[in-house]
């Protein structure tokens, strides 16, 4: 058995290599207005399709231009496309929004990595259980391009923890209440079974130096359902501090 404290900080080290590619390619492009940004990320659609990467464009808006946005309810400051690379070295996509104004080639290069990296090729959109066959529990743990959502449900009570590789932030949240300690650890602790996981996901977990370690969690203990904290590795044991 896994317990998800190993699987959330052995796959959060995949996911921030990823996201450090992803923020190399926003500083080799430039929007054609200095004032709006460009970022990108990762998508998939189908289970068994490969990422694709997105970019998105989020132009700068002024007060008057946000009011007719907020009246209309479209948002048309945020638009966006697929971008990627063939095997030939071409750029594929429509990038009439932005531009790669930094060295080419260490763009193309980041682009590989990214589709190189079987983190990206092959742990995607894995979905993962351990329900022991009893009707009214639920648990479950899905990794996603850019997230990891794992839960308890006992029948209509849930307890959630969400890792966001963006915000590199994990929260946690009770639908009915305060999220206890006894919620939160008790989630950290949950067991999922190795022989669900593929081999290459083993690898990553057991190949990981933090495998095992004790977790901690530092909690200012209000009395909020939702919870944020910021995943840190100490000597021989993991954080999570609350933000």
């Amino acid at each position: 058995m896994y317990k998800y404290k190993d699987i959330l900080f052995a796959l959060r080290e995949e996911y921030v290599k990823n996201e450090e590619i992803l923020k190399r390619l926003e500083a080799l492009s430039s929007t054609k207005n200095k004032k709006d940004r460009v970022n990108f990320y990762l998508d998939m659609d189908c289970e068994y399709d490969l990422p694709e990467l997105h970019y998105e464009l989020i132009k700068k808006q002024n007060i008057l231009r946000k009011a007719l946005n907020k009246l209309i309810g479209v948002d048309t400051s945020i638009r966006g496309g697929k971008f990627g690379i063939t095997c030939n070295g071409d750029y594929l996509g429509d990038t009439q929004d932005f531009e790669i104004t930094g060295d080419q080639v260490l763009f193309g290069e980041a682009l590989g990595e990214i589709y190189d990296n079987p983190f990206t090729t092959e742990a995607f959109n894995t979905v993962i259980d351990n329900n022991e066959e009893q009707v009214n529990l639920d648990r479950k743990l899905m990794i996603y391009p850019d997230r990891i959502i794992t839960y308890r449900r006992n029948n209509t009570d849930f307890v959630t923890s969400v890792y966001d590789s963006v915000k590199d932030n994990v929260r946690f949240s009770n639908n009915k209440g305060k999220c206890t300690y006894d919620n939160m650890y008790g989630l950290l602790d949950m067991e999922f079974p190795e022989d669900k996981f593929s081999i290459y996901l083993k690898q990553v977990i057991e190949g990981s130096k933090l495998y095992g370690l004790n977790a901690f969690i530092y909690d200012n203990d209000d009395h909020k359902k939702d919870k944020d904290f910021e995943p840190i590795v100490e000597d021989k044991r993991l954080v999570l501090l609350r933000k």
